[in-house]
């Protein structure tokens, strides 16, 4: 809506005299009372909302199942249910594979540093010295504390200043796959975070 427009429906006569006959005490009063009905009644409403999921919860899904199977357009292949549990032949997805490849490469994906990961690591980066640090770490993500054994697999080694040529134990730090992967966008808050870390 135009600023023109706006002007034109504030100015309308009826609107002006609807605005005249509702005082401001009027409104006020039914504000309270509408906040007075929902603090009172607010438990009882989600309870209400709760038990109605539960009980329609199997209810709902075979619609929902029922519903897709019905509704679904022709020739569409990727709608959500309709796909579940379909075996594609090789040569299917391999043209899948062909098609998305590229769209998120390189300077496209929004994770995209510049070319650093070309770079390579100090030769001090070796396996010996990420023993040393999961051992120092007591085998646990220093972010979230899940176990080397609940991971089922070695915990990962992080850099700490993002430089892979700085190898120095206290510039790293042992996390899950997870959270390694979570530390690879917003860096300088990381950055900042771990080298608060006592090590």
């Amino acid at each position: 809506m135009s600023l023109e427009q706006k002007r034109e429906w504030e100015e309308c006569d009826w609107l002006r005299a609807y605005r005249a006959t509702k005082k401001e005490g009027d409104l006020e009063k039914n504000r309270a009372r509408a906040r007075a009905y929902w603090a009172a009644n607010k438990e009882k409403h989600r309870a209400s909302s709760r038990a109605y999921q539960a009980a329609n919860k199997v209810k709902c899904s075979a619609y929902d199942r029922a519903y897709y199977a019905a509704h679904r357009p022709e020739g569409c292949l990727s709608r959500g249910l309709a796909n579940r549990g379909k075996k594609r032949s090789p040569a299917t997805l391999a043209k899948m594979s062909a098609a998305h490849k590229g769209i998120q490469a390189g300077p496209k994906n929004p994770r995209w540093q510049g070319g650093i990961s070309a770079v390579g690591y100090s030769w001090k980066f070796n396996d010996e010295l990420k023993a040393e640090v999961r051992r120092r770490d007591g085998h646990r993500c220093q972010l979230c504390g899940v176990s080397q054994c609940e991971c089922k697999r070695a915990l990962e080694v992080h850099h700490v200043d993002y430089d892979k040529a700085n190898s120095d134990p206290v510039n790293l730090v042992s996390l899950c796959p997870s959270c390694h992967g979570r530390t690879n966008s917003n860096r300088e808050y990381w950055a900042g975070m771990f080298s608060k870390m006592d090590r």
